[in-house]
């Protein structure tokens, strides 16, 4: 009923409806008052701040419920970066995992869990991959070619690196992605909600 729907969307704004709710006898109505207003609290508690002073669990949560801004998602999706190692246009140059066509290949749940637990599902392809040299040197990212004896190997700042597989001491495959954990850290439930949003609309067709 219109209780329930209260609480589950985390609305605000309808304590009078909510406290006359939970006066009656009858106790499914009060129970779903009750939880209405607390979910109410909770989403007013969230509101401004940061996703670095959230439990995870709640945001996700908040997210999978709510709409954002899809103009502000995409402006997001290059103020924080995504831009350096994901393209939307299959005419850009590919550098990580394509997201032209995110909103048609990957749930919502998808999506938000790949930017708040990254290491969670690592993208085909895109595993981390560590190069010990010969010369005592390391480089770290992921493998975007490899032809002629020459790796093409891009890091976490979206820097490009030609080494040559004769140069390679060792070769490491790791568990983790080379998208850092915390990259939502510093935005607001509403700001990543605005970010799945314009993610959510990228279609494109044959990506």
């Amino acid at each position: 009923g219109f209780f329930y729907a209260i609480a589950d969307l985390g609305l605000t704004g309808f304590d009078k409806q909510l406290q006359e709710g939970m006066k009656g006898d009858n106790s499914l109505q009060n129970n779903a008052a009750k939880a209405a207003m607390e979910a109410g609290k909770k989403a007013l508690e969230r509101k401004g701040k940061k996703i670095a002073q959230l439990d995870l669990a709640d945001v996700t949560k908040a997210v999978l419920k709510g709409r954002g801004n899809v103009k502000q998602g995409q402006q997001l999706f290059t103020k924080q970066g995504c831009v350096a190692c994901h393209a939307v246009d299959l005419a850009a140059e590919q550098k990580g995992p394509y997201l032209g066509a995110a909103g048609a290949k990957f749930p919502r749940e998808y999506l938000v869990e790949s930017v708040l637990y990254p290491n969670k599902v690592v993208a085909q392809g895109f595993q981390t991959v560590q190069f010990d040299l010969k010369d005592g040197a390391a480089q770290m990212g992921f493998v975007t070619a490899e032809a002629d004896g020459v790796i093409t190997l891009r890091n976490i700042a979206g820097q490009v690196f030609n080494l040559k597989r004769a140069d390679v001491k060792e070769e490491k495959h790791l568990p983790q992605s080379m998208m850092p954990e915390g990259l939502a850290a510093g935005l607001t439930v509403e700001e990543l909600t605005s970010l799945i949003e314009y993610l959510g609309t990228l279609k494109a067709i044959g990506g």
